[in-house]
């Protein structure tokens, strides 16, 4: 599970720039609509001048059907003035016409309806939808080039896996694009809830500020010829072929230098490989990768050199602890809060990484058991240009265990045995 510190602090940064984005919309939307005020102003102004018209042919029109309206008074009472004569005989009724009332045809008086006041339809829905949806895009166009500009990936933070770059940041993008308020309650949601024990990853609060006990070196249970030998897997690490005709050594390595991965111990190895070869656009990097559970990840094939001690690479081989073992508080990329996990190495990790580097001791014969020379730190080996590999690395244990083991598999046939097999396979040596 990703270090919810971490998700905390990266939603709390995709929710400011959701912010951005809504002010911006805001401010385009403002625009907008005084432009569509204006617009509508003078649509109003015509249809006043037009009605201002209407109305006075109106009135002419009434002046008109007036004057026609006295002509026909004066007509009847013209007519009134004049004697009536006397009505002739009417022939008597038909029978049709003395029928009843009750009888009379239903048509003979006429339905009558008030006026139905016509109410034309205000607003144009076709041209706010049409509206929205340029705004929408807009908004996560904006999302997507302050996701890449911050480097937020928010896929890759949740599943602890790598994705590819541009699917990682369309998705963060999107997200940004489509408002904080979801952001915020999601961070309400992680900040206010009571957080497990387990949830802390990948220690307690307690466990996080307290530095792990230095135990005796003591290697995992022997065999029963007492060699302490592990079967290390190693075949040319990631994309071997990759690497055929480039990164070719001039000689065999002569140091080792051993870093930190600087990266949050609780993203995969894969999200490591992808560092390197996706995001910097690298051939390679650390020959070998140590997990906080102890898995052993050869990455660089061992007879190329790698990238990960700039101006050393062709005579070196690189082997790195995954995680940020660096804890000054006074450095913004320091794990003094615990925000990257692990604040120092774990024990199976800082034994199977003693392992690797004592069987490259038996494999080379340049690199001596030497920690002054021939196997350094980062920053020793490169000094004033990194901390790497942290500050609360557990250097003198370090150095025990790989004594420990070079010395147990030098007077170990069965050890010995192992290791002529291994300098049999492929990806070994470049001078073969």
């Amino acid at each position: 599970m990703p270090d919810v510190s971490l998700v905390i602090t990266t939603l709390t940064v995709a929710a400011a720039l959701s912010l951005v984005v809504e002010r911006v919309l805001e401010v385009i939307k403002h625009f907008r609509d005084e432009d569509n005020a204006k617009i509508e102003k003078d649509q109003v102004t015509k249809s006043a001048k037009f009605s201002v018209n209407e109305a006075k042919q109106l009135i002419e029109k009434l002046k008109t059907a007036l004057n026609a309206y006295k002509e026909v008074k004066k007509l009847d009472a013209l007519r009134t003035a004049v004697p009536q004569a006397t009505p002739a005989l009417s022939p008597p009724p038909t029978a049709d016409e003395t029928a009843s009332a009750d009888e009379q045809p239903e048509y003979a008086e006429f339905e009558r309806h008030d006026n139905v006041v016509i109410i034309t339809a205000i607003g144009k829905p076709i041209e706010e939808a049409q509206t929205a949806l340029v705004l929408a895009l807009l908004a996560c166009g904006f999302g997507i080039i302050l996701a890449e500009i911050f480097n937020l990936k928010l896929i890759s933070l949740f599943l602890g896996t790598a994705v590819p770059h541009w699917a990682d940041i369309l998705f963060t993008g999107i997200v940004i694009g489509g408002g904080s308020q979801p952001i915020h309650v999601l961070l309400r949601f992680l900040t206010s809830r009571k957080v497990s024990a387990s949830e802390l990853a990948p220690e307690t609060e307690e466990a996080a500020t307290k530095p792990e006990a230095v135990t005796p070196v003591q290697p995992t249970a022997p065999q029963q010829d007492d060699s302490y030998w592990q079967p290390i897997i190693y075949n040319g690490g990631v994309k071997p072929e990759s690497l055929e005709q480039y990164h070719q050594r001039p000689a065999e390595p002569n140091l080792i230098v051993y870093h930190h991965t600087a990266m949050s111990s609780n993203i995969s190895f894969q999200a490591i490989v992808d560092e390197f070869l996706v995001n910097k656009g690298w051939l390679t990097g650390y020959h070998c990768v140590i997990m906080p559970d102890g898995a052993i990840h050869p990455f660089c094939r061992w007879d190329r050199y790698g990238n990960h001690a700039k101006g050393l690479n062709r005579r070196s081989l690189g082997i790195a602890f995954h995680g940020n073992f660096h804890t000054l508080a006074n450095d913004r990329y320091s794990n003094h809060d615990g925000r990257f996990g692990f604040q120092r190495p774990t024990s199976v990790q800082l034994d199977a990484g003693a392992r690797v580097v004592a069987l490259w001791v038996h494999l080379y014969p340049d690199i001596q058991l030497d920690f002054a020379m021939d196997i350094l730190p980062h920053k020793t080996a490169m000094p004033g240009h990194t901390v790497c590999p942290g500050s609360n690395f557990p250097h003198d244990e370090f150095k025990e265990k790989v004594s420990f083991y070079f010395q147990k598999w030098a007077q170990s046939q069965s050890a010995q045995q192992q290791i002529a097999l291994f300098k049999q396979k492929p990806f070994i040596y470049a001078t073969v």
